[in-house]
This record gives C-alpha cells, structure tokens and sequence, in this order.
C-alpha cells in the first residue's frame, strides 16, 4: 500500500520481541487456566509500545492505523460501524500513544474503505477481513497450545463431583464455553469451573456463570 500510494515506509523485524512480549504470555495465561486476548497485549507492547519508542526516534510526529475506531484527546471511542468496531482492543494502549494516534477510518464504515480503497488502486481493496489471531495461520489455538506447551485429558465433573466424561486438557478449556468430552453422558456440557491443579474441568449442561467463577 505504501509503495502504491508513494511513501516511504520502513519494515521492522519484531520477530524475537513479539514471541517474548505477546505468545509467551498467551500460552502462560492459558497454562494457568486464563483466556487471553493477545491482540490487547499486542496493541500494548507492540503496535503502541516499541513502535512508539521506534516512531520518536526516527523524529515522526503521528501514527495513523487502521483500527475501526475513534479518538477524543486520548480516550477511545467505538468506530462508527458498529459491526467493525475494534475500541475494545485498544483498551490497554498508554495514553500518551493514543494522543499521538491517528484513526482515519474510525469515523467510516467498512464498506465505505473497501470504496475508497477501490478507487485509489489498493491492492488490498479486495483481501478478505481477518477473523482471528495473526500469527496461528490456519492452525487452531487447540493445535498451537498442544505443540507450545501441550495436554492432558482428564476427569470432567458435575456440580455434584460426579464424574460425567473425560476432557481432552483443562488448558484449552474456556470458562462458558460448550465443550466435548469423551465418554460422556447426555449433554450439551459447559464449562463452569477449571482446576489446573488436578487438571479438572467443572461442568453443567447450562452455560451460566456466577460472578465468582469468571474472576
């Protein structure tokens, strides 16, 4: 896009600093039975973080990206498309970056980019949205926590303590979520709790969670 448009651009390997800054702490949140969302630390310490440091040195004034949303001196507003809307993501992103961010299609919607782009010539005009997390490709996030820090089945119990199937690893259980167990009696079966300790997984044929267990 760059090269299309005119401008010079620069390409920063950030290969070394994103394994240690964003998919290590991935698989360790879920090693100690968390969910997490690696777009926000990448937001954080990537894209907002060492590309900031990076920004400054090379005497730039302003970042400008492409996130659908919006910025009010500092503070993130949803994007006007709602079904695009990307503010949640920038959550975590320190204040003194979001006063040098720029979000110029934060006020469109995405058809309107995809327009746009059209008319300038942009090759990417026509490219497919991106679903999911950037750097697992067409492996799921089963596949990539099996190969990084790997599995064990284990018993799933009910709310009683009764036993009702056998899950495939606790570690790739997500709280709320419908899960398949092996062995098991008549579900649908959610997770309500994990125990990482004895690497056990809590279920219910209702997916409802108190307060308590989404801490």
């Amino acid at each position: 896009t760059a090269a299309k448009i005119g401008i010079p651009h620069y390409v920063l390997d950030m290969r070394g600093v994103f394994k240690q800054k964003v998919i290590k702490p991935f698989c360790g949140a879920y090693f100690s039975g968390k969910t997490p969302n690696p777009c926000i630390i990448c937001n954080e310490k990537i894209k907002f973080g060492i590309f900031l440091k990076k920004m400054k040195s090379l005497g730039i004034g302003l970042i400008a990206t492409g996130h659908y949303a919006q910025n009010s001196g500092g503070k993130i507003l949803r994007g006007k498309d709602g079904a695009k809307d990307q503010s949640y993501f920038l959550w975590a992103v320190p204040k003194e970056a979001l006063t040098r961010t720029l979000f110029p299609v934060g006020g469109m919607e995405k058809a309107q980019t995809r327009t746009l782009a059209r008319q300038m010539g942009i090759p990417q005009a026509t490219k497919k949205d991106s679903q999911g997390i950037c750097f697992l490709g067409s492996v799921s996030v089963d596949e990539f926590l099996q190969s990084e820090i790997g599995s064990t089945s284990g018993r799933a119990v009910d709310e009683l303590g009764k036993e009702v199937g056998i899950h495939t690893g606790a570690v790739l259980a997500t709280l709320g979520e419908r899960v398949v167990l092996q062995g098991a009696l008549p579900g649908p079966w959610y997770v309500l709790r994990k125990d990482m300790s004895q690497n056990l997984l809590v279920v219910s044929h209702l997916p409802t969670l108190s307060s308590r267990e989404t801490q």
